[in-house]
C-alpha cells in the first residue's frame, strides 16, 4: 500500500478515536464537577433530565411528619426547557420579566406517603444564581392533592429514598 492510501484510511480512524476520547473526557470532567458540587453541598445527584436539568437532594432534608409521611426537598438546576417553562410561570404569577429572567434554580418540597405510595406538591421556591429568592409558590394544602406515584418518575425515586430511610430507622 502506498502512503497516500494509508493516510486516507487512517484519517477517519484517527478522527473517530479523537471524538471518542474527547467525548469520554467531557463525560469524565462533568462527573468530576458533579462530585465536587456534591462534596461542597452535601447533596446527591438524583437525576439528569433530558434538557440537562440536574436534580439533587440532601439526605438531611428529609423530615418525617408522621411515621409514614415524609417531606423532602429537591434542588433543580434548570436546563433550558425547564427554565423557559418556569420563567413563563413566574411572569404569569406577576413577577416582572427582568426579575424572572434571572432564574437559575428552584427547590421543590414534596410530601411522600410511604404507606399508601402517594405524593403531593407542597412548595416551589425560585432562585437566582446568587441564591436570592425570586418567588415562593405554596400549593393548596388539602387531601385531594395526594396522587399516586407514577413508575419511572422523580416521584418514584423520592418514594424509594424515603422508604429506604424509614427502613433504616426501624
Amino acid at each position: 500500500m502506498r502512503n497516500e492510501e494509508i493516510e486516507k484510511k487512517a484519517i477517519p480512524i484517527i478522527l473517530i478515536l479523537f471524538f471518542f476520547i474527547f467525548g469520554e473526557l467531557e463525560v469524565f470532567l462533568k462527573s468530576k464537577a458533579i462530585q465536587s458540587r456534591q462534596k461542597e453541598t452535601g447533596s446527591v445527584l438524583l437525576a439528569t433530565l433530558k434538557d440537562n436539568s440536574l436534580i439533587y437532594y440532601d439526605p438531611k432534608d428529609i423530615n418525617w411528619t408522621t411515621d409514614n409521611i415524609a417531606e423532602i426537598w429537591i434542588r433543580m438546576i434548570l436546563g433550558e426547557e425547564n427554565k423557559e417553562k418556569s420563567i413563563s410561570f413566574l411572569i404569569q404569577q406577576g413577577v416582572p420579566s427582568e426579575k424572572a429572567e434571572k432564574l437559575y434554580e428552584k427547590k421543590e418540597l414534596y410530601g411522600i406517603d410511604i404507606k399508601n405510595k402517594k405524593i403531593k406538591d407542597m412548595e416551589d421556591v425560585y432562585y437566582t444564581q446568587q441564591k436570592e429568592i425570586i418567588y415562593v409558590f405554596k400549593f393548596p394544602d388539602n387531601a385531594s392533592n395526594w396522587r399516586d406515584i407514577i413508575p419511572h418518575t422523580i416521584g418514584e425515586l423520592l418514594y424509594r429514598l424515603c422508604k429506604s430511610k424509614k427502613e433504616q430507622k426501624e
